[in-house]
């Protein structure tokens, strides 16, 4: 009866040492799957509007015309990558990053204003939004002398565009800093929204580039973009997005529309 006890459990415990390789080797097996469907010589980071997991974005229709595929990920899983497999990644303004490995840039495929939005009066600068709500996202490139100025500020992190122009629409803060085509992409289709923003002045710009670690591969690759992107210089704000296009036309062209950086109800 011992012995019969003693098989049993020998039996027991090399059962779990089974099921416990079986599980670790799938576990791994998972993880080189995720890797392998996710290889891209180019990683976009996963931002509202723009580069959308769907294809549906403003960057994604437009570099798809341009005749370059990225695969969309989440930042943190996008910066991962780049470095592990000697990658790219984008839209990204390389002032920003800091990484281990010696970085190269394209030019841009656009450049975005970072501005500060308020429902009533016009901010110029940061400096005036002192004892005042501001509104943020979470995860955005702000820029180094944003995010140092914005430590002076009363800060409320929201993490989508809609939750920040929302708590605007409704007064919930006094200002929020965004980036000009999110805004403009947001209120096109919302005539009635009331925003006020100083029109020639901005507290940053963002050059959104590809980036990536500097190799041969990577060198032909952002030499292949910048020939494209020279090439098609004229046509570049109609990739953008008609709508987008339109709305930016629409903003600054349109007096009833636009005075003076202030649009009104």
């Amino acid at each position: 009866m011992k012995l019969s006890n003693a098989v049993y459990l020998n039996q027991f415990l090399f059962s779990l040492g089974c099921l416990y390789l079986m599980s670790t080797s799938v576990g791994a097996s998972q993880s080189d799957q995720f890797e392998l469907d996710h290889k891209s010589d180019i990683y976009a980071y996963q931002l509202e509007k723009l580069c959308e997991l769907d294809g549906s974005g403003i960057y994604d229709k437009a570099m798809k015309k341009l005749g370059f595929t990225y695969k969309v990920l989440p930042a943190v899983r996008a910066d991962i990558l780049m470095m592990k497999e000697g990658a790219c990644v984008f839209p990204v303004d390389m002032r920003y990053m800091k990484r281990d490995k010696p970085l190269i840039h394209s030019d841009p495929l656009f450049i975005v204003n970072i501005k500060i939005y308020s429902k009533y009066k016009l901010y110029k600068n940061l400096n005036e939004l002192k004892d005042k709500r501001v509104g943020i996202r979470r995860g955005l490139s702000l820029g180094q002398s944003v995010l140092e100025s914005t430590k002076k500020l009363k800060v409320e992190y929201v993490d989508t565009l809609e939750q920040n122009m929302r708590k605007l629409e409704y007064e919930r803060v006094d200002a929020i800093v965004e980036f000009e085509l999110d805004v403009l992409e947001y209120i096109k289709d919302k005539p009635k929204f009331q925003i006020a923003y100083d029109k020639k002045s901005y507290v940053d710009r963002l050059h959104e580039s590809i980036v990536c670690v500097d190799n041969d591969k990577n060198r032909a690759l952002i030499k292949k973009f910048n020939n494209v992107l020279s090439k098609n210089k004229n046509t570049i704000p109609g990739l953008m997005n008609q709508e987008s296009v339109s709305s930016f036309k629409y903003c600054y062209e349109n007096s009833d529309f636009l005075l003076d950086g202030k649009i009104l109800n």
